[in-house]
């Protein structure tokens, strides 16, 4: 990803968890990457989002990273990114790698997100609870698709539904 974010950004670790038990391990990259990018960077409250899809719905709608990445020079206007299949292609590189990393035999073998609350219907209930055994939705890396709008984490930006 160090081509897609601007020069003051740096990797600083990747932190792989194996989720099967409380106790499994895990494994860690401490090599910094500085990103490359020569542009302005882009505003602390704006970020590309990269979606997962996922049949499982739930309050906060599906699995997806948002990622300070491009540049003032990659915007089409004011809330579009241009190079955006670019972003896609080294986001799916990033997570293969990641999905390389094998530490005392632990090796990784799948990306998924994990659904550990829930809520009790109808909404008179108490407001949540913690699943017994938690819903696993694998992903497949090739599915992550990057958004060309403008996307917030904090949701500051009004995103427009097409």
């Amino acid at each position: 990803m160090a081509p897609e974010c601007p020069s003051p950004t740096t990797l600083q670790s990747v932190t792989v968890t194996d989720l099967t038990s409380a106790t499994a391990g895990s494994g860690q990259s401490l090599t910094v990457h500085a990103g490359s990018r020569g542009d302005d960077s882009i505003p602390a409250n704006a970020c590309v989002l990269i979606s997962y899809p996922s049949a499982l719905r739930y309050k906060g709608g599906h699995p997806r990273t948002y990622l300070y990445c491009l540049g003032n020079s990659d915007l089409t206007g004011a809330a579009e990114w241009t190079p955006i299949a670019e972003v896609q292609s080294h986001w799916q590189a990033f997570l293969t790698a990641i999905a390389s990393i094998s530490v005392a035999g632990c090796s990784v073998n799948s990306f998924v997100s994990v659904r550990y609350r829930g809520k009790f219907l109808p909404n008179g209930g108490p407001p949540h609870y913690y699943l017994t055994t938690p819903l696993v939705n694998t992903i497949a890396i090739s599915t992550a698709t990057a958004r060309a709008e403008m996307a917030s984490q904090r949701r500051r930006i009004g995103r427009v539904r097409k």
